[in-house]
């Protein structure tokens, strides 16, 4: 009974903490696969296969560690993390990129 009361936690954990999404107060992160920008739209691939558009205005902070650029120089399939709020791009962390 104790095994399968530590299965279902960790089970519950895993579903929990594997969401694509999270709210935090009124902004919003999703982490997925950069999928490219165009007319100021930028696609983002979720783990669970999901597509997610975000509008980039010229107030979104881009921060990619080790290289500095702008975000027309990134690779698709680089790993992102966006913080959003009502469709818009706050800022947009690369986490990996592809080799």
């Amino acid at each position: 009974m104790k095994k399968l009361t530590l299965i279902l936690l960790g089970l519950h954990l895993f579903w929990a903490l594997g969401t694509s999404t999270v709210e935090a107060s009124e902004n919003r992160m999703t982490r997925g696969f950069f999928g490219g920008v165009k007319n100021s739209r930028m696609l983002v691939t979720t783990p669970s296969g999901g597509k997610e558009y975000f509008g980039v205005t010229g107030e979104t902070k881009f921060v990619n560690p080790g290289r500095p650029g702008d975000i027309s120089r990134l690779p698709r399939h680089s790993v992102v993390q966006v913080i959003w709020k009502d469709g818009v791009a706050l800022q947009i962390v690369v986490v990996e990129v592809p080799r």
